[in-house]
């Protein structure tokens, strides 16, 4: 009887632990902020919004004087959005001095850039 429960628990080690092992190795790593959001560079009327995240991405910040927002603002140079990981860095301007101003940061992961098609991932 003993030897029938160790060759059972001999056969679930081959059979199912590497099974785990390789799903758990195949799994596609989450865009995750790797810094939270941070307000920099303040100046008279405008202010630049930071952040960082571990995926390729492409992102925004969405901003307004009530809490619904309204109006969006995202980085690019010479007409192209950017597009990479690391730190993300967006300046909002035509702010109003001595006015409260919300604000979401949005990042979306892109899987794949080519000059006229964009896939975008999950996250």
């Amino acid at each position: 009887m003993n030897k029938f429960y160790l060759t059972l628990f001999l056969v679930a080690a081959i059979f199912f632990i590497p099974q785990y092992k390789l799903a758990a190795q195949s799994a596609e790593p989450a865009l995750e902020f790797t810094c939270q959001p941070y307000l920099q560079n303040l100046h008279q009327k405008g202010i630049t919004v930071s952040w960082s995240v571990s995926l390729n991405s492409t992102s925004r910040v969405e901003y307004g004087e009530t809490d619904q927002l309204g109006s969006k603002a995202v980085h690019s140079q010479a007409g192209m959005i950017d597009v990479g990981s690391g730190v993300q860095k967006v300046v909002l301007t035509n702010l109003k001095p001595g006015t409260r101003y919300y604000y979401c940061v949005v990042s979306k992961e892109v899987k794949t850039l080519l000059a006229y098609k964009v896939v975008y991932g999950d996250s």
